[in-house]
């Protein structure tokens, strides 16, 4: 995409819309013509359609080789030694280049998910119909929004707020806008979203819901009560309300079997709060990728050895790795010599592009909340309650079969360290890989200490700093707008 287009004016996004199909939960795509105040959608289809245009652009900008890459400075995977690879070893290895392609990648697609959010938002009272309905819909403009500065704001921190009212000349010269500020807009959103969005959205799976706004604000609150924003005691007071609200809405459940979460057939579970749908026309990126050279995987990310070591004997070992490929190969003697990232396997159909599944991309699910409030209630009363112990012992005897021989249970009159010290740990072991641990990581100030047994590339670990914590502005972007640098 041209990065002139990410400064546009909104008037002139060209929407691929793609139609929530009925009672599937498969997407169609039609063309739409390029839309202005004057050519508009004027019906509540078309306003459907304009909709899920916003979502397509989330998961072209989201689920891509872009996003492994700027998570690969965690310790739960890394990325393959190899001249093709540089794009993610830069992560991998804290040697980052404003010219990396990644970044450039990420930055547009979230930028482009924000210019098509902001032309429904703006311009939604051309679209006529019942005036609450058509907030209700609209509302999902406002969480992919807030979602994306999001995204946007954790990993550079100071960026451009665009929300459509610039002239094309003013969105072109916008400068960065301070991380403080990018935070309240992201609050205002996700709350409108929270304000009108229902339970559940009848046959149309992929649809945010009022829990998902919910979690997205106990996620908002508890990174801004760490790095860098350091509000402290009472957001994490806020993220760990938020968070009891969700448990209290009743829609969501922990699977029973942890290898459910990741099943094809299963994909949008009683587990899952909200998730990318994928499809065989437009997949999500994975699939071949994360495979090594025995089954003729590209090897794009391979999982941290240590980290591997590391995880405990549980059913979800074996679900999110891979050790044991074509012909019995043993991992120790593979190619690559490390495990594969294996919790993605079940692609369902494949999508049409060979590094690519029809699953879906969770993006939040109902374990994240239960070990949210169980953190953040623990930071923020200085002490885990009967609650918090029981949601992390829920979390534990899943992964061991209900099995304490494997995964001991938190027992009450554990310290506030140590209790925090274990949900970091258990928030790793159940999140491995889904994008979850680089934020952790850095909104707890823990990127040094993790990254002394990750795999670097004559790297020394001990001189990471919190300037590492947040990328550069794309280099072409600094080009294209000089009041970024």
């Amino acid at each position: 995409m041209n990065n002139k287009r990410i400064y546009h004016k909104i008037l002139t996004v060209l929407l691929a819309a793609l139609m929530f199909a009925g009672c599937s939960d498969t997407l169609k795509e039609e063309a739409m013509d390029f839309l202005s105040p004057d050519n508009f959608p004027k019906t509540e289809n078309d306003l459907d359609a304009a909709i899920t245009s916003v979502f397509a652009a989330l998961r072209d900008g989201t689920t891509g080789g872009n996003m492994w890459g700027l998570h690969a400075g965690s310790d739960d995977y890394t990325a393959t030694r190899g001249l093709n690879k540089q794009p993610w070893l830069e992560f991998n290895d804290f040697n980052l280049s404003e010219a990396n392609s990644m970044l450039e990648k990420s930055w547009g697609g979230l930028y482009q998910t924000i210019d098509r959010a902001n032309l429904v938002i703006k311009l939604q009272g051309n679209v006529e119909m019942d005036e609450t309905v058509r907030t209700q819909k609209v509302a999902q403009a406002h969480f992919a929004r807030a979602l994306c500065y999001f995204h946007l704001v954790r990993f550079w921190g100071d960026v451009p707020l665009l929300l459509g009212e610039e002239t094309m000349a003013e969105a072109a010269l916008v400068g960065k806008t301070p991380a403080a500020q990018i935070y309240d807009q992201i609050i205002i959103d996700a709350e409108a979203a929270e304000a009108v969005l229902p339970k559940t959205w009848a046959n149309q799976p992929g649809r945010p819901t009022v829990g998902a706004a919910k979690t997205l604000l106990a996620n908002i609150y508890a990174t801004m009560a760490g790095w860098p924003m350091n509000k402290g005691q009472a957001y994490y007071e806020m993220a760990a309300n938020k968070a009891a609200e969700v448990i209290a809405l009743n829609q969501y459940d922990l699977e029973d079997n942890f290898a459910d979460v990741f099943s094809y057939e299963n994909k949008n579970g009683k587990e899952h709060i909200f998730a990318i749908q994928g499809n065989v026309d437009k997949g999500i990126y994975g699939n071949k990728a994360l495979r090594g050279s025995e089954n003729k995987g590209w090897k794009d990310i391979l999982a941290d050895i240590a980290f591997f070591q590391s995880f405990p004997e549980d059913t979800r070992k074996p679900v999110s790795f891979r050790t044991v490929f074509k012909g019995g190969v043993q991992w120790e003697n593979s190619k690559e010599g490390h495990p594969w990232v294996f919790k993605f396997d079940d692609v369902g159909p494949v999508a049409q592009s060979k590094a690519k599944t029809a699953n879906n991309y969770s993006v939040f699910r109902y374990a994240e909340v239960l070990l949210l409030y169980a953190e953040c209630q623990n930071m923020a009363d200085g002490a885990p309650n009967a609650t918090s112990i029981g949601y992390l012992n829920d979390i534990r005897n899943r992964a061991s079969g209900n099995d304490p021989s494997i995964l001991p249970l938190i027992e009450s009159g554990i310290s506030s360290a140590d209790f925090d010290a274990a949900v970091l740990q258990e928030r790793a072991w159940e999140f491995a890989f889904e994008h979850k641990r680089w934020h952790d990581l850095v909104r707890r100030d823990m990127v040094k200490e993790a990254n002394m047994n990750h795999e670097l590339n004559d790297f020394d670990p001990s001189v990471i700093t919190q300037e590492d914590y947040l990328f550069p502005i794309p280099q072409r972007e600094v080009v294209l707008n000089p009041n970024l640098k």
